[in-house]
């Protein structure tokens, strides 16, 4: 698949919008939304370049696809549980802290936060990891048997099944007065909104011209949403649904608008193309800084947000820089400049 700046330029948007929520919540109420653009930009990324293998080659290679996400993801996570594992020394209740790195470490923090097991530390946040990695784990399985079995005009309509699926069962759940833990958290309740990515991939690319008026709209509508909107029971009936095909729109455009377009020349400008980029490094550290460090300073409101924001954007470049993209050089297929998935 062909780079695209203005992706990574919405990736960055989400990721300040996840680091707005976390930080002033009281301002950013409706910031949660960033990690469901994450969740579909992930989904849309993830399938568009295995049906570009597929294209080619008539099968996607699982091995290869499985090594690319190892040398994409772990590298910089490793990286923050080693410098987590060593701060937990001079931290009270070390204990937890171990606990939740090595919950991290596993990718299960979804389902410890789901049914309440084990401990959060500083990683809350990275249940939504958990949750793109039990997806990266099983989709190019079932991708790949999908297009076998019912070819590529069918595929997605397999997917869209899944989709409503996924829906039905959280309808289910929540009939059963299960938690908002459990189905904020579930990966069962959650891939709904990867999926609807998936599904985007299989629209064929084109230049649209109402392409500028979709990222405009939907930027317009995530801006309103993250600065008025809330976290309620009407979220998990229909509101994840609707936020992921708000988030599918916005992806398309972002994926279809033109050069020369000024929603284009904002997406791809440089500061939000580089903020994307690091974006992974973004999202893995900013809670642990907010917490650990901003919280025990005393930090508030707006000085909390940008503290923690700058601290952040100065460990993920280093990250980035110096671990992630040596690793990403080792991948036999070659990226150009590297674009991160995720999440999220």
């Amino acid at each position: 698949m062909k780079y695209k700046p203005a992706l990574d330029g919405l990736r960055a948007v989400a990721v300040v919008l996840v680091i707005a929520f976390h930080t002033i919540a009281n301002e950013f109420p409706g910031g949660f939304i960033g990690v469901d653009i994450f969740f579909v930009l992930s989904g849309y990324l993830i399938t568009s370049n295995m049906l570009v293998e597929w294209d080619k080659t008539n099968r996607i290679s699982i091995g290869k696809f499985y090594w690319r996400r190892a040398l994409r993801l772990a590298p910089a996570l490793l990286l923050l549980l080693s410098c987590y594992v060593v701060v937990a020394y001079f931290i009270n209740n070390t204990n937890d802290h171990l606990v939740a790195a090595a919950i991290t470490a596993i990718y299960a923090m979804n389902w410890a936060r789901a049914f309440d097991i084990g401990s959060v530390g500083y990683m809350p946040h990275t249940w939504s990891l958990a949750v793109e990695q039990q997806f990266y784990f099983i989709w190019p399985l079932l991708l790949s048997a999908l297009l076998f079995l019912t070819g590529r005009r069918v595929t997605p309509w397999c997917i869209a099944l899944l989709v409503l699926f996924t829906i039905g069962w959280r309808l289910a759940l929540i009939w059963n007065e299960t938690s908002g833990e459990r189905i904020y958290n579930g990966f069962d309740t959650r891939v709904d909104t990867i999926l609807v990515g998936c599904c985007l991939a299989f629209v064929p690319a084109s230049k649209m011209k109402w392409a500028p008026f979709l990222v405009w709209l939907a930027l317009f509508a995530a801006m309103v949403f993250t600065l008025f909107g809330s976290y309620g029971r009407w979220v998990e009936i229909w509101g994840f649904t609707a936020i992921a095909l708000a988030s599918a729109v916005l992806v398309a455009g972002a994926a279809n608008i033109s050069d020369g377009q000024m929603s284009h020349a904002l997406l791809s400008s440089r500061p939000l193309v580089w903020l994307g980029q690091i974006s992974y490094g973004m999202y893995l550290w900013h809670f642990p800084i907010l917490v650990g460090v901003a919280d025990r300073l005393g930090l508030q409101g707006v000085t909390r947000l940008v503290f923690t924001l700058g601290a952040t954007i100065v460990l993920a470049t280093s990250s980035y820089l110096f671990v992630e993209v040596p690793f990403l050089k080792k991948r036999t297929l070659p990226v150009a400049p590297v674009p991160s998935p995720q999440p999220a």
